[in-house]
């Protein structure tokens, strides 16, 4: 827990340092969520949830990977891994606390869009399981992401494009039927688009989609594994000769 609590604070002092720049994202965040549903005619009732299982997952891939690109400018990276303390559970810790953060922000804009475009809320008990499957998939990610970072710290320099590719390709914004054929075959194992498939399915069709939903977990699953390992290659690694500077 203390470990926890100390990177709570430190993630806090990051957002209150660069303050202007998380404002500036939270107001782009608030245009393309209402561009798009006012300019692509979007009123299905799981819009929203839909847009916010791509802002959580582009939070935890942008800030995941920013922390660990900082520490390792600023040579801290370093002696965080010499630490006793296990680097992989300070990653888990980074990655609940931008969950958390990243919840907030949207939050906040959702409810600009009660307020203002008078956008309702619908929900279903089932959303719950789809949204923690998916949180699973996204620690394997950012598991992923930080490892990549750990090896060069220019995957940061990519996060906005892997964030938009997955908002325009996940079928939230354009109906996975008219995406191109191979996309449609990625969403198969594509975590994001299975939990914009299976809400759309709940939420707009009022049906549960025990397939989809099974599909999901595992997938979820073999993404947290497939991240760990990654993760574990690179950490021992970096352990045993050091971080790779190059950048």
């Amino acid at each position: 827990m203390r470990i926890f609590l100390a990177e709570c604070k430190r993630c806090s002092l990051e957002i209150k340092a660069y303050s202007a720049s998380y404002i500036s994202e939270m107001m782009m965040t608030s245009i393309v969520f209402f561009g798009l549903m006012k300019g692509l005619g979007d009123h299905s009732k799981s819009y929203y949830l839909t847009f916010i299982y791509w802002y959580l997952a582009s939070g935890i891939i942008s800030n995941g990977s920013i922390s660990t690109s900082q520490e390792k400018q600023t040579g801290t990276l370093q002696q965080l891994l010499l630490k006793p303390v296990s680097f992989l559970k300070i990653v888990t810790y980074r990655n609940i606390y931008w969950l958390g953060f990243s919840l907030f922000q949207i939050v906040f804009v959702v409810l600009i869009g009660v307020l203002t475009v008078d956008l309702k809320l619908y929900f279903d008990i089932k959303i719950l399981l789809v949204g923690f499957s998916l949180f699973i998939a996204l620690q394997g990610l950012g598991y992923i992401i930080t490892s990549m970072t750990l090896k060069t710290a220019k995957i940061g320099n990519f996060v906005s494009i892997i964030s938009y590719i997955l908002l325009f390709t996940s079928g939230g914004v354009v109906s996975n039927s008219s995406l191109p054929k191979i996309i449609q075959w990625i969403n198969n194992f594509q975590p994001l688009a299975l939990a914009i498939k299976a809400t759309k399915s709940i939420i707009d069709y009022g049906k549960t989609p025990t397939d989809l939903i099974i599909r999901l977990i595992f997938v979820s699953v073999i993404y947290l594994m497939l991240g760990l390992i990654i993760y574990t290659k690179i950490y021992k690694s970096g352990k045993k000769y050091g971080i790779d500077n190059n950048y």
